[in-house]
């Protein structure tokens, strides 16, 4: 049997173990289990150490200790998915490729603003950074910078008042920061929490988010190429929505 699972507080909703069983019954892999572990505490090096693999959320995304890191993982300064590498304990950050795989083909990001700062946002930037977005190009909205300082910033309380004048927005934080009755039609929106629901056309949830770093973190603990797999995608989306 091998053994994966989640770190994180107040994560007893999660699907991310409905997602990752999805994969394995895919690709026909038997004998694996994740679980869920709820804490408050950092996690202990003892308690990766006795799993195959692991993924991280909040709040633990900037405190988890290795012992060598992706380049994506130290750029962001953020772990998602903790994977063993030559008998090392190795982290990595997936939720980056999450990002870029959910967005829409059309998306102009002639003018981003990002909500929030910590894991999230940073994964958000780094994303962006990685298309080619330049700094001037990013705005950020935050309670207490965690970011890159040079970065342009607006108060979280002129948020709405500033919406449709960007032509993306990311929502990287658990309030409901947005007033969706202001949003214009022609601004693509990106909210990371699978659980809300958006009717706007141009606007998406984070669940393809959530599915697609689970396949980048499943390439790591299986050592497989996973990525390309959009029917991979399709089948857990279509599970998880039905």
């Amino acid at each position: 049997m091998k053994s994966f699972g989640l770190f994180g507080n107040n994560i007893v909703a999660s699907i991310s173990p409905k997602i990752h069983q999805l994969i394995w019954q895919c690709l026909s892999i038997d004998g694996y289990e994740y679980n869920l572990y709820d804490q408050v505490m950092v996690p202990a090096r003892e308690q990766l150490q006795r799993l195959n693999g692991a993924n991280i959320t909040i709040p633990f995304k900037e405190q988890i200790h290795v012992d060598c890191l992706s380049d994506a993982a130290a750029a962001i300064g953020a772990i998602n998915t903790v994977y063993w590498q030559n008998g090392q304990l190795c982290g990595a950050n997936t939720d980056w490729i999450g990002i870029d795989k959910m967005l829409f083909a059309e998306t102009d990001l002639s003018q981003v603003l990002i909500i929030g700062s910590g894991g999230a946002a940073k994964a958000v930037y780094y994303a962006l950074i990685m298309r080619g977005v330049a700094d001037e190009n990013i705005v950020v909205a935050y309670r207490n910078n965690r970011m890159n300082n040079t970065l342009q910033h607006i108060p979280l309380a002129e948020v709405n008042q500033k919406l449709n004048t960007f032509s993306a927005i990311f929502q990287t934080t658990p309030a409901d920061t947005v007033n969706m009755r202001l949003l214009a039609q022609s601004v693509w929106y990106y909210d990371l929490r699978y659980t809300v629901t958006l009717a706007q056309q141009r606007a998406k949830n984070g669940l393809e988010m959530l599915i697609w770093q689970a396949i980048a973190a499943e390439e790591l603990w299986l050592e497989r190429d996973l990525l390309d797999d959009k029917q991979l995608f399709l089948y857990i989306k279509e599970q998880i929505e039905c």
